[in-house]
């Protein structure tokens, strides 16, 4: 070894505390950089917050549209009977079994009468529904001369009455 290469005590001491005081300063830097970041983090965590609902809150709602579901279906099951209902199951499975046949490649004649009992079997759906939903005709007052179109428009009032009630959604 040569006497260049030989470093004496005291420079060596030197370089190790330079080399600490640039580690230190890197991190200093690096403590900066990371604070930078977080208080913008802090912002972005806050108007998240700010955006999201309490999970009591939630459940809540919930249970409140829970309940006027509940109270929804109970309305409309008391307005068709069960031979009503059944009729339109019945349809309704008729229409589902034409459209499964579509996919399975039933015959478009077969398709057809298919179709044509289903729109028979919603169509007397339907008539009983009306008909056993609307309330009984009023008898015309002696003088008075109601048409059929009056009387259909009453009726139709009647129904659409029934169905606001029924649709009203629980206040919040």
């Amino acid at each position: 070894m040569s006497d260049d290469e030989i470093i004496s005590l005291r420079e060596y001491i030197d370089l190790r505390f330079a080399s600490a005081e640039k580690a230190l300063t890197l991190q200093a830097g690096e403590y900066e950089r990371r604070l930078h970041d977080l208080n913008g983090e802090s912002a972005r965590i806050r108007a998240a917050a700010d955006r999201s609902v309490s999970r009591e809150l939630y459940d809540k709602s919930e249970d409140d549209i829970r309940q006027w579901r509940t109270k929804t279906d109970l309305s409309l099951s008391r307005l068709l009977t069960r031979s009503e209902f059944d009729t339109y199951k019945t349809s309704t499975d008729r229409a589902l079994q034409v459209k499964e046949g579509e996919t399975k490649g039933i015959s478009s004649v077969g398709q057809i009468g298919l179709n044509m009992l289903s729109a028979i079997g919603m169509a007397v759906g339907l008539y009983f529904a009306l008909h056993t939903t609307t309330p009984p005709a009023v008898p015309p007052q002696p003088g008075a001369s109601e048409s059929r179109v009056d009387d259909l428009v009453r009726r139709l009032d009647a129904i659409n009455a029934r169905i606001n009630v029924i649709q009203t959604p629980p206040p919040r």
